[in-house]
């Protein structure tokens, strides 16, 4: 196979392959096969995606949104919403984004003295209750 075939930057999917701990090493042959495997997956996956996008609004753009659908109904790209990227599990997404969120608000120093003024009117009304008990 010829370089000449393929779009995708080889040193870019060698890196992608030198991720998995037991091949470090790869052949020039495999590395220009697993290349233009990569290439015609996307190639598919964003044809079928644009294919989505056209009948769902006449859009030229491909959204997040088009590809869980494709993921969702095609046989053929289930794998794709099996993975556990945060993108492809928006409600994941949002969680964390609420995390972050929740994480922000409790460094805010607002709060923080908010919170301390509660939590003094919570042990003043303890305090007062118990008093009411004692004296009772």
């Amino acid at each position: 196979m010829s370089r000449k075939f393929i779009q995708l930057p080889t040193s870019r999917v060698r890196q992608v392959c030198a991720l998995d701990d037991q091949f470090k090493l790869i052949s020039k042959d495999a590395l220009l096969l697993i290349t233009k495997a990569t290439e015609l997956f996307v190639t598919d996956l964003a044809g079928t995606a644009g294919k989505v996008a056209k009948q769902q609004g006449n859009r030229k753009t491909i959204l997040l949104q088009d590809i869980i659908n494709v993921a969702t109904y095609i046989d053929k790209f289930h794998f794709i919403k099996d993975s556990k990227l945060p993108a492809l599990n928006p409600v994941k997404a949002e969680n964390d984004e609420l995390k972050r969120n929740v994480a922000s608000l409790l460094e805010d120093k607002e709060f923080k003295e908010m919170e301390d003024q509660t939590k003094k009117e919570i042990e003043e009304e303890d305090n007062l209750s118990l008093e009411e008990l004692v004296i009772e």
